[in-house]
């Protein structure tokens, strides 16, 4: 297979330039300007807070970034008294915590000793099969919401 000749190829560039730009400038017709008008219009008219975060005011983002602070503070507070605010103990004890891990472990175990080799492959492709559908559905539903507008 032969490389193209770069000199020839800038040629050609240049020259489907120069006829694009020879070209007359076409109006758009009239209903696509005035529904391009029309959503400028519904766009600049709608509020600031329907706009994206990185075009709210400097005062709304700043705000807003210290309130979820504020939240992220009283949650991590509130489920850091939570055990007593019940009276309970909920301290975890390490051995404690091995014993039902190797539990668990023993109910896998037994689990994965009584399932075939086939149902375990018929699962493993219905999950990728779910998986694909799930992210199809999705950005099925995204088109058609998108379009919409």
């Amino acid at each position: 297979m032969t490389e193209p000749d770069p000199t020839s190829e800038r040629e050609l560039e240049r020259s489907v330039a120069r006829l694009l730009e020879n070209q007359p400038l076409r109006r758009a017709p009239a209903e696509l300007s005035e529904r391009v008008w029309a959503q400028l219009e519904r766009r600049a008219a709608r509020p600031w807070w329907h706009a994206h975060f990185s075009e709210w005011p400097a005062a709304a983002r700043a705000a807003f970034a210290l309130v979820s602070l504020a939240a992220m503070t009283v949650a991590l507070l509130a489920t850091s008294r939570f055990p007593a605010l019940l009276g309970a103990d909920f301290s975890f004890d390490l051995s404690r915590g091995l014993a039902i891990w190797r539990a668990l472990t023993i109910v896998a175990g037994s689990l994965a000793e009584g399932i075939s080799a086939a149902w375990l492959h018929a699962l493993i492709a219905t999950i990728a099969l779910l998986y694909v559908a799930f992210f199809g559905v999705g950005a099925a539903t995204y088109r058609a919401l998108s379009e919409q507008r």
